[in-house]
């Protein structure tokens, strides 16, 4: 059995050894399935992969204590959603700024409980996740603005995924998505309390479909009772983890990784300049206060370093050679 470092240091051994793997797929991908704009899209970003899969760095560190802990450096993070190398930190940045927002919405509602929400839709052949994407993100905001929704909730945070499923022969795709939903504590026990098969049903209307769409709606509390607002921030990394689900897209063999190039290139068009992440009411409220303190901040830095030296710059005068006149050497 592996150490806890042992066990660190092998998931970044995998993780980089995955993102060579898409990065030798978006190569394929791009000679076989891309031309023009979109070859060399593709192209530099299995670059932008390789070179960071090969610059990643794992080290056995310590701490003044003593304790080891394995840390991570790379000089050249292409910041992909694809890249296995680069999921660690940009879950970290989106875990940052969701608990920024949690704190600030506790702030806007106290007294407010949380449920955590997944929606969901038929898996469809791979050919169709781009249309899917579009179909979800629009369910989404006629989902969150229906009367019935806005009457039971007060905001919410919502984070889209994606499942590859299905056979090699016949690749499938499964999007739901993730939603951090904040209600007024009384919605619980009044006439705005929504039952799962309610969800259900406004859910299938949203999305346009006829059949019910599988929903899961709970109530996130403490298992000790003691405070709902820790379990609230413990939903997080749910909230976070990843765009594409990678134990369906990287299939391990044994003679090593290999990365479908067609299912690929498809997720990259469907997830090309798309946004993931959406905050309704309670929630955009709070992100949209959050960046105008940043801002404010920033403003404030700029204004105090323009006025740290006051000290008059001294300049030499100018001057200025008299214009040679047409048929004389200057």
């Amino acid at each position: 059995m592996l150490s806890p470092v042992a066990l660190q240091l092998h998931r970044s051994q995998v993780s980089r050894e995955s993102s060579l793997a898409i990065a030798d797929a978006f190569k394929a991908a791009a000679a076989k399935y891309a031309t023009g704009p979109e070859w060399h899209r593709i192209s530099k970003l299995a670059r932008r992969i390789e070179g960071c899969a090969v610059t990643a760095q794992a080290r056995v560190l310590s701490d003044e204590t003593g304790a080891t802990f394995v840390g991570r450096f790379n000089n050249r993070s292409c910041r992909s959603r694809f890249c296995m190398e680069c999921a660690r930190s940009n879950a970290a940045e989106d875990r940052k700024k969701v608990n920024s927002l949690i704190e600030r919405a506790l702030v806007l509602a106290p007294d407010s409980k949380a449920l955590f929400l997944t929606l969901t839709s038929r898996n469809q052949s791979i050919e169709n996740i781009g249309p899917m994407f579009d179909a979800h993100d629009q369910g989404l905001r006629r989902f969150w603005r229906s009367a019935s929704v806005q009457r039971s909730t007060l905001g919410s945070f919502t984070a889209m995924e994606v499942d590859i499923r299905g056979t090699a022969e016949d690749p499938q795709a499964g999007v739901h998505s993730h939603s951090l939903v904040f209600i007024d504590a009384k919605a619980l026990s009044d006439h705005r309390y929504l039952p799962q098969r309610q969800w259900s049903k406004l859910w299938g209307q949203a999305l346009h479909v006829s059949y019910r769409p599988v929903v899961d709606v709970r109530v996130i509390r403490d298992k000790t009772g003691a405070d709902d607002n820790s379990a609230v921030r413990a939903i997080v990394p749910e909230l976070t983890k990843y765009v594409v689900d990678p134990k369906g897209l990287i299939d391990h063999e044994e003679a090593g990784r290999y990365v479908n190039p067609q299912v690929l290139v498809l997720l990259s068009r469907a997830l090309h300049r798309r946004r993931i992440h959406r905050s309704e009411r309670l929630l955009a409220e709070a992100e949209a206060q959050l960046r105008a303190e940043k801002r404010k901040q920033k403003d404030q830095t700029k204004t105090s370093n323009s006025c740290a030296d006051t000290s008059p710059i001294r300049r030499d005068p100018l001057v200025f050679a008299p214009k040679p006149k047409k048929g004389t050497l200057s």
